[in-house]
């Protein structure tokens, strides 16, 4: 069984299956980085979803969401949630896969009509564009 790692609040909505996820200890203060500490890779994501609980006292609904990372890479990287020390939280960061998230212009195209309204010649300096890999 993966390591599970639950929220209460949305996730964001670009995380997704095959992204590197990773946490730094910050101060419950202020949610500052505590001792200059470089975020750690914790594993790569195998599973992200979402449950209802209610409670049963209450009756109240309460949204959990839920990431899955490898078994043991959690108490591995040291980010585990159940163990932290007092006056620190996890932030938990996700980095994109690269190689599954770039894209190409292969089978898109542009096209383009210019028209000249003017009686007079006019001279074209340049035509630009801007291209730019996205996240989909």
């Amino acid at each position: 069984m993966p390591d599970r790692i639950s929220f209460t609040s949305q996730l964001n909505n670009s995380i997704q299956v095959g992204d590197m996820l990773l946490f730094v200890p910050v101060n419950d203060e202020d949610f500052v980085q505590i001792g200059g500490m470089n975020p750690t890779e914790i594993g790569t994501i195998e599973e992200i979803g979402q449950w209802t609980f209610t409670d049963t006292t209450t009756g109240e609904s309460v949204d959990y969401f839920f990431i899955d990372v490898p078994t043991g890479t959690l108490t591995a990287s040291g980010a585990s949630t159940s163990n932290t020390i007092a006056g620190q939280t996890p932030l938990f960061l996700f980095r994109k896969n690269n190689q599954s998230n770039i894209s190409t212009l292969v089978g898109y195209f542009g096209r383009v009509r210019m028209t000249n309204t003017d009686a007079e010649r006019n001279e074209l300096y340049a035509i630009g564009s801007e291209i730019f890999v996205s996240s989909k």
